[in-house]
């Protein structure tokens, strides 16, 4: 039996990135659910910053950490926390997909 390395190489990082894509949709979509939304610039500024082994997703607003933190006036209504408490969760359902 002849296994070509290369291909199932291949094979395995073509899966890596697909569930990777997974992944960063499943939390884009959850962030911003969580958002709360008042003129929606919160939620619509919630991205990614793909550097290949490395993602980065947030919301580029400057006013984000003080929804997600709270302030002395305002309490917080996080939606960046939750989605990185369940992130277990949305890979083991990236990888069932």
């Amino acid at each position: 039996m002849n296994i070509d390395i290369s291909e199932l190489s291949q094979a395995l990082m073509e899966r890596v990135e697909k569930v990777k894509q997974n992944v960063i949709e499943e939390s884009v979509a959850q962030m911003q659910t969580l958002a709360p939304v008042n003129t929606g610039a919160l939620r619509d500024s919630i991205g990614i910053e793909d550097r290949g082994n490395v993602v980065t997703i947030g919301a580029s607003v400057p006013y984000a950490p003080s929804v997600e933190l709270g302030t002395e006036s305002t309490d917080p209504n996080p939606f960046v926390r939750p989605t990185v408490d369940s992130i277990d969760a949305i890979i083991k359902r990236a990888i069932a997909k």
